[in-house]
């Protein structure tokens, strides 16, 4: 363990974990204004949200940096926390996936798993990846494809290369007892009906950045 490298990780955590609300905010206006949107008001700008998102975001990149023997696997499962941040961000917000962010998660993840488990877990990220475009495509033919849009197939595709095998299967499982819990307890104080519809991001996001916690532990 480097202890340079674990402040420096906890310092840049901390500060990018400032900055998600004024990047989601560029992010959020540029897409609107693409497509000719009203830009909703930053609900992350808020003082304890925004307190809240530098300590998680910070203790994420110092636990990364502390735990894992690798510094790039480190920095790249960083990345990783933080763009699962602001995916789930954006998509609450204006219900969108950008495709750029898409691009740089997909990078990273590649990345990220052939530093940590080398060409052999990469190969079989892949095949992870394929799998949950599949599956959630699937579920938009069952459902509608208004209801789990392209964008959602393709951040489920990014679950799958960021992941890997085993650590997928934990983050589809919570990300599933989430949604389930979501529209048990919104139906029965009726915030929602059978037929609502609301982001799946964080959702997906949320199983992912349990997984990504999960991947730190050593076992």
């Amino acid at each position: 363990m480097n202890l340079f490298f674990v402040v420096f990780q906890g310092i840049s955590g901390l500060i990018i974990g400032f900055f998600t609300p004024h990047i989601s905010d560029k992010v959020m206006k540029a897409k609107c204004l693409q497509r000719d949107k009203e830009i909703p008001p930053n609900q992350f700008r808020n003082k304890i949200v925004h307190g809240f998102l530098c300590i998680i975001n910070s203790a994420f990149w110092t636990a990364a940096s502390f735990l894992m023997e690798n510094p790039l696997s480190a920095f790249f499962i960083s990345l990783l926390f933080t763009l699962a941040l602001l995916f789930a961000m954006i998509d609450f917000s204006i219900h969108l996936i950008p495709n750029e962010m898409v691009l740089i998660t997909l990078f990273v993840g590649i990345l990220f798993q052939f530093t940590q488990f080398g060409w052999k877990d990469l190969l079989i990220a892949f095949v992870c990846m394929f799998a949950m475009m599949l599956l959630f495509t699937l579920v938009g033919f069952l459902v509608g494809l208004g209801k789990v849009g392209a964008g959602d197939i393709k951040l489920a595709g990014i679950m799958g290369i960021a992941l890997g095998y085993p650590a997928l299967l934990t983050a589809v499982l919570v990300m599933s007892a989430a949604i389930i819990a979501y529209c048990f307890f919104g139906i029965w104080f009726r915030k929602l009906t059978l037929v609502s519809m609301f982001p799946f991001a964080p959702f997906m996001m949320l199983g992912m950045a349990v997984s990504l916690s999960l991947i730190l532990i050593p076992s």
